[in-house]
């Protein structure tokens, strides 16, 4: 009975430990959603400037994990004037109003998001200490896709993912909002909202 009661504790200890290990920001759906964020970025000859890209990224995105403060957030995410929100149907309209919420809440408690296991080799993880101390000037750097903690709906059906990235070689920034909804197959990404910044 005694040495029962060790295994249990022992299995108890594990699973908890294995829980913070695997980070606040490891909810089971992010490493899909966000590569299907990125992969149809990717996609889109209006996102991804080629011109940028070295042989070695062509055919590439480059991803990192987002920053952004709860009020920038809110203020992107939820101003449906700026984006296809408000021709969504009522039910989607309001599990994206939920996936919003959940976004500002991972944001403002650190249920940030860890960097994914990418399965699919076009995806590529940005390492800021690659170009050793001293970064190039902003005109050289790569176009990179900071990717805020995605959100979901209280369903589990629709997802919402914030993404901050540049354009005009670097000059300007550009915030985008992608809308996804579950699948047989995964993900799919219904909808886009762009703002971009002179």
């Amino acid at each position: 009975m005694i040495q029962c009661w060790r295994k249990v504790k022992l299995l108890l200890v594990g699973a908890i430990l294995a829980t913070i290990c695997a980070g606040a920001g490891a909810a089971p759906g992010d490493a899909l959603v966000v590569e299907t964020v990125l992969l149809n970025a990717l996609t889109s000859s209006s996102l991804v400037e080629t011109h940028k890209q070295t042989t070695e990224t062509k055919g590439s995105i480059l991803f990192r994990v987002g920053k952004a403060a709860a009020y920038q957030t809110s203020s992107t995410i939820l101003s449906g004037v700026r984006g296809p929100f408000t021709g969504f149907p009522a039910e989607a309209k309001q599990a994206f109003r939920e996936a919003a919420e959940d976004v500002m809440r991972r944001v403002k408690t650190g249920d940030d998001l860890t960097t994914p296991a990418f399965s699919d080799a076009r995806v590529r993880v940005f390492s800021a200490g690659a170009h050793g101390a001293k970064p190039p000037y902003f005109w050289d750097r790569p176009q990179v896709f900071g990717v805020l903690p995605p959100g979901y709906s209280a369903s589990g059906e629709y997802a919402l993912v914030h993404v901050g990235t540049t354009w005009s070689g670097n000059m300007h920034g550009m915030d985008l909002v992608f809308y996804l909804r579950r699948t047989q197959n995964g993900w799919t990404v219904i909808d886009r909202a762009e703002i971009r910044y002179l």
